[in-house]
């Protein structure tokens, strides 16, 4: 058994910090309005929390619709921040606003309060009216939420925009401000402007870990296979964060906020997992609703969207940089998925004042920004993972005024008969088993004609060993570990130790041929990944991909009698080889010299993707494959690196609000053996019990997910159970006491070769007696295609 664990102290923050010259507030004083409701066209009511650039008892001075932002629940309503009148605000007259809108899913009296307190705080204090608005069926809102960045939340966020822009305090302008999920929004919202005049609403936007291909890109599909570490897990998190009620202490009925309670739980209580399993193709309108890729010429309006190398929407964020309009610029920095200012994977940046340059320029006609360079990136040098989240002078950022220099698909036919004419170096080194061949704008990685012509594959539970969280947050469980163990097991190909440090930017290609012991009867998956190995044998991934290449189009078959080097069409015999063109992960890698490229392949990934589940073998070709990424040298980058003119400052401390921790929290990886004989993966994680003073609301949550694969690869099963404790203080029809309520969920997703079956169960208590139980199951059949 192998375990790791770590805890998380307990502590507690201070009461909310005064702004000092160091925090770089603005120079307006802010008001925060806690709970302020805005009526759709359709009766539905969002609520919002919101941050004026003003004080209470100026609002006379301002037009009635601004003070009117003061009304339904004024008592929510407290200066946060008071300044002298002095600074960009001095000598004004009426004032007018742009707005800056984020919109999510999760309580804004909740966990993401502290966040939103510092951030919205002093976008306001300098001159924006910004709001924090919980979705549809979310929080405080009306309605129910039936899953994610649905057309309904889209035109909810518009009409909203438009009300704002329509507002005599406004200077009609509104920009979008996301991460996660509010960056997914915020892209999507700028996507379907060219749809319906509805929603030309928006000037601008910032979008922190999006993607714009929802099917490959995101945290349901990879190429056809189900991302199974990530799959359940982030429908479990949403099934019970949506089974929480709307917050009590708004309501002034027990009745109707129990009736409210009860209506969310009917109509939107079951998870989105049957929902994602119900659309397993990439074609599927609803994956393509939202992706951006389908036509990015529809996007007009300047976005600034920024990506993360430790999280999963590099790859994304990467190609939108080649596609979307000029206006628009693009970081990738060494992150996580969380803030670049206080990300763990550093260095970090001054993120809100890089903002407040974006926004003044296309809100408020400031400073242009056409001069800032078209991608800001960073190049991490060889790392021990161990050094991941200690260290944060791992590489150093390179700008790209115009479109990065990127490697088109290669023509097929082509690169296979170019692999056929290449010969090896005379002086391969000793035990090197593959070789790189370079040429003016390319680099090609080539198998060594010493190996044997065809490899059978078998499959093992551990060649998707600890690949990490696709949204990591830098957790035990969420971080891409030593990939050594995972290499043993799966067939591997290397350079030898490097004379030369190597540097891989950008989009990588594997040219990959295989042949199937079943003549392309049954599902067969393939998974690769390129590391970066140290002389001690510790392996880091620098790119991967998983693939359902039974839902791939294979570009060439090749006959398997003979020399092999002919091709003929698609499917004419079912004892061809065939060969597909991957393209892996996005990389912003150099390997240091002395260091060994790897190449690793295997028919299995799991947990990276729920394995195929097939009983037939698939056997890897060499002699027709090949891997290719774009060429840069070391001094191509040095100069890149001096021609950066957009140079980041530390980030500033960021003024906090009341936080205290009751209880620590903790988290534990355990990888171990199973008495059934299966490989089994234990996370468990414990939040911490925290209480938020300024919205009464006291949080605890722990969360175990256990993830399995039996010795054949066949079956596999990953289950998650939940539990929330929460307590809202303050709660009128209580006389002001608290409601105390429980959220328990358990979420199994398993099967083989034929189907996946879901067992769920939603248990809610309100002060410890039972409010709603439910249990379900569902049997959802895997998609075959006509693969012979």
């Amino acid at each position: 058994m192998d375990s790791m664990s770590k805890e998380k102290p307990c502590e507690a923050d201070p009461e909310s910090l005064a702004p000092t010259p160091e925090h770089g507030f603005g120079g307006y004083s802010v008001t925060e309005v806690g709970h302020h409701v805005i009526t759709l066209s359709d009766g539905t009511d969002l609520a919002a929390r919101i941050y004026l650039p003003c004080e209470l008892d100026e609002t006379r001075n301002l037009p009635p619709v601004f003070a009117a932002f003061q009304g339904r629940y004024h008592r929510y309503t407290r200066t946060t921040v008071r300044q002298e009148k002095t600074g960009d605000k001095a000598g004004a007259g009426p004032a007018r606003f742009p707005v800056l809108l984020e919109a999510l899913p999760y309580y804004k009296d909740g966990y993401t309060y502290p966040r939103d307190f510092s951030r919205h705080t002093w976008f306001a204090s300098h001159g924006f009216v910004s709001v924090r608005v919980e979705l549809r069926g979310s929080g405080s809102s009306g309605g129910v939420i039936l899953g994610e960045y649905l057309p309904r939340e889209l035109a909810d966020l518009a009409e909203l925009a438009g009300q704002f822009r329509a507002a005599e305090w406004s200077n009609g302008k509104v920009g979008l401000y996301g991460k996660s999920w509010g960056g997914f929004t915020s892209l999507q919202l700028a996507y379907y402007q060219s749809h319906h005049a509805r929603y030309q609403v928006f000037d601008t936007a910032v979008s922190l870990y999006s993607s714009d291909d929802r099917y490959n890109e995101d945290i349901h599909y990879v190429r056809g296979a189900v991302r199974a570490r990530e799959f359940l897990p982030w429908s479990a998190q949403m099934l019970a964060w949506n089974a929480r009620p709307p917050p009590p202490r708004y309501e002034h009925s027990r009745s109707k906020w129990e009736e409210t309670w009860r209506d969310r739980l009917r109509k939107a209580g079951k998870s989105w997992l049957s929902s994602w399993l119900q659309h397993q193709d990439e074609d599927d309108e609803f994956w393509v609703h939202g992706s951006v890729k389908h036509d990015y010429n529809r996007v007009t309006i300047p976005l600034l969207v920024v990506g993360g190398l430790e999280d999963g929407y590099k790859t994304s964020i990467f190609r939108m940089s080649q596609n979307l309009n000029p206006a628009s610029k693009f970081i990738i920095g060494p992150w996580v998925h969380n803030w670049p200012d206080v990300s763990p994977a550093g260095p970090r940046i001054d993120f809100l004042n890089l903002c407040l340059e974006w926004f003044t320029s296309h809100l408020k006609d400031g400073p242009s920004t056409d001069t800032w360079p078209r991608l800001r990136l960073y190049v991490r040098d060889s790392f021990k993972v161990g050094q991941l989240y200690e260290q944060d002078d791992l590489g150093r950022y390179v700008s790209f005024k115009d479109i990065v220099p990127h490697l088109e698909a290669p023509n097929v036919r082509g690169l296979l008969a170019e692999i056929a004419a290449t010969e090896a170096p005379q002086n391969l080194k000793r035990g090197a088993s593959i070789f790189l061949k370079e040429t003016t704008d390319t680099v090609r990685v080539l198998f060594s004609p010493e190996l044997v012509s065809k490899i059978e594959m078998k499959v093992h539970p551990l060649q998707g060993y600890r690949p990490g969280c696709f949204y990591s947050f830098g957790s035990l469980g969420d971080t891409c570990w030593d990939q050594s163990s995972a290499l043993r097991h799966s067939l591997t190909f290397g350079t030898g130790q490097l004379g030369q440090d190597l540097v891989l930017l950008g989009d990588i290609y594997f040219l990959v041929a295989v042949s199937s012991s079943c003549g392309w009867k049954e599902r067969q998956y393939v998974y690769v990944q390129l590391c970066d190995v140290f002389q001690d044998g510790e392996a880091v991934q620098i790119a991967r991909a998983g693939y359902d290449l039974t839902r791939q189009t294979a570009f060439h078959t090749l006959e398997e009698r003979g020399e092999g080097n002919g091709t003929k069409n698609l499917g004419t015999s079912p004892a061809t080889s065939r060969v597909y063109l991957l393209q892996m992960t996005f990389a912003s890698h150099c390997i240091s010299v002395g260091n060994e490229l790897v190449v690793s392949v295997a028919p299995s990934g799991f947990p990276f993707i729920w394995p195929s589940c097939s009983n037939s073998t698939l056997s890897f070709l060499p002699h027709h494959s090949c891997i290719l990424f774009k060429r840069f040298t070391t001094s191509q980058i040095g100069e890149l690196e001096v021609e950066d003119q957009l140079a980041f400052q530390p980030p500033l401390p960021l003024v906090k609000a009341p936080k205290i921790k009751i209880l620590p929290g903790s988290e534990t990886y355990t990888e171990e053996e199973a008495e059934n004989g299966y490989h089994r993966t234990v996370m468990k994680s414990d939040w911490g019990k925290y209480g938020l003073p300024s919205t009464e609301i006291t949080d605890h949550e722990i969360t175990e997910v256990v993830m399995e694969i039996n010795p054949e690869c066949t079956y596999a099963r990953v289950r998650e159970d939940k539990k929330l404790y929460l307590e809202f203080g303050g709660v009128a029809f209580e006389e002001g006491r608290s409601v105390s309520v429980t959220v328990e969920t358990s979420q199994t997703m398993e099967g083989g070769y034929d189907s996946y079956i879901l067992h769920e169960s939603l248990s809610v208590k309100e002060g410890g007696k039972a409010f709603w139980e439910e249990k379900w199951t569902d049997v959802i059949p895997r998609e075959t295609c006509d693969w012979s």
